[in-house]
């Protein structure tokens, strides 16, 4: 979630411009007090003249608005949680209460969509053309990729056309190895990889899952026992190689997990499906 100081507004105050001084540099007055009240995003082109006309550096533009905090941390971990135990009633339940609040943030619209992307995850279908068009207009504009973003992404990828995610993903990356994502946002990079990975399988994009096995395996992504399970169960699964299938199954049974056993089973019941 972003934080609550507005360097914009701040900075505008400083600078004794009005709104609609600035607005002059990016369309309109209406426009600044929009994007100062969190309602809309500015483009790429409307960041450049913003930060330009405030004296403002594109890193501290970022690192202001697009901080991450609890939030979206525990409200990411709650949707998962749901996932697994496959509650759809409380995913409905969730997405319900948002729906009847009176007036919606950007964050809170963010927050919508990634119950969407849940509840439309668990059935294993893409979203709407409208909930589509609305996440893709949203990551297009964006120039650095910052956590919250990622952790969007994570969340939605499986609403959105692998062959629309794959650029994403490049830049994504491409950060990371010139480590202008911090090295503490390697889990959620990879949770991210994985969940695109299983979106690319269930979509049938081979030359897709050929380029994200060759990414895995040509940059150190997080080596957790999880991530190890998912990707052996994954590449099994994409290869045909029942083994590493087993070998996973029998890790979750050591492990005791049988809830992410049971995500695997319908994983692999739908990927037979799709085959046929």
């Amino acid at each position: 979630m972003r934080k609550e100081t507005n360097i914009i507004k701040e900075r505008r105050k400083l600078k004794n411009l009005s709104q609609k001084q600035l607005g002059a540099f990016i369309g309109s007055q209406a426009m600044v007090s929009r994007i100062e009240s969190g309602q809309i995003l500015p483009n790429a082109q409307s960041i450049y003249f913003i930060c330009k006309e405030l004296d403002i550096t594109i890193d501290e533009y970022f690192s202001n608005n697009f901080e991450i905090d609890f939030n979206i941390v525990n409200f990411r971990n709650k949707l998962n949680y749901k996932y697994l135990h496959n509650d759809i009633d409380g995913l409905y339940a969730m997405y319900n209460e948002l729906k009847l609040r009176k007036t919606l943030t950007l964050n809170n619209k963010h927050d919508i969509l990634m119950l969407k992307a849940t509840i439309y995850h668990t059935k294993f279908r893409i979203a709407s053309t409208t909930d589509q068009n609305i996440l893709i207009d949203y990551f297009n504009k964006l120039i650095s990729w910052q956590l919250y973003d990622i952790y969007l992404l994570e969340c939605t990828v499986n609403m959105l056309p692998v062959t629309l995610v794959r650029p994403y993903i490049s830049d994504i990356l491409g950060q990371y190895i010139y480590e202008t994502v911090q090295y503490n946002q390697l889990d959620n990079i990879t949770n991210l990889i994985i969940r695109f990975f299983e979106t690319s399988l269930l979509q049938n994009k081979p030359i897709i899952i050929e380029w994200i096995i060759k990414k895995i395996e040509d940059i150190p992504l997080e080596d957790s026992l999880t991530h190890q399970v998912w990707l052996l169960f994954l590449i099994g699964l994409y290869r045909n190689e029942q083994h590493k299938i087993d070998q996973a199954y029998t890790i979750l049974t050591i492990l005791d997990d049988c809830h992410l056993k049971n995500i695997f089973k319908r994983i692999a019941l739908q990927y037979a499906q799709m085959r046929e």
